[in-house]
């Protein structure tokens, strides 16, 4: 996946199955946050082991570890793709501390047998702020086979 220069890759650390997270730190035309361990907008790319009957073509919300998540709209059609393969397209709430919005992108990848899902996480208001930029790193994501 290619990403924007002000954002940075980070593979350390990482819960919930994400191998990598990028992170936007500091937007210069907006507000920079200056407290650690804070980001913008992140996003999180996850390997999640695939249930028991799992194909690219039955792959549903019932399958997706969500975490609970206020789902508030799913999206797939055949021009739903991840790294050239179908997909579904998921918005959320995550309530907790302080309530973030999220879009999911989920696929199944039949050689591994896994879902692979890109994670975009961040604070209601800035969503549609970031989304340009996020919405171009999911179109250049490459599943190697």
């Amino acid at each position: 996946m290619q990403y924007p220069s002000n954002w940075v890759k980070q593979q350390d650390n990482l819960v919930r199955n994400t191998f990598a997270a990028f992170l936007l730190k500091e937007d210069r035309f907006h507000n920079s946050l200056n407290f650690a361990n804070v980001s913008l907008a992140e996003v999180d790319l996850r390997v999640y082991p695939a249930p028991q009957g799992v194909t690219s073509a039955n792959l549903n919300t019932s399958q997706l570890d969500t975490q609970g998540q206020a789902l508030i709209s799913q999206y797939k059609n055949s021009t739903t793709t991840l790294g050239g393969l179908p997909a579904i397209k998921l918005t959320s709430y995550i309530f907790g501390g302080f309530t973030q919005k999220t879009m999911q992108m989920w696929t199944y990848i039949p050689s591994k047998h896994v879902l692979f899902a890109v994670v975009y996480i961040v604070q209601p208001s800035t969503y549609s702020l970031y989304l340009p930029a996020v919405q171009q790193m999911i179109d250049s994501v490459k599943i190697a086979s």
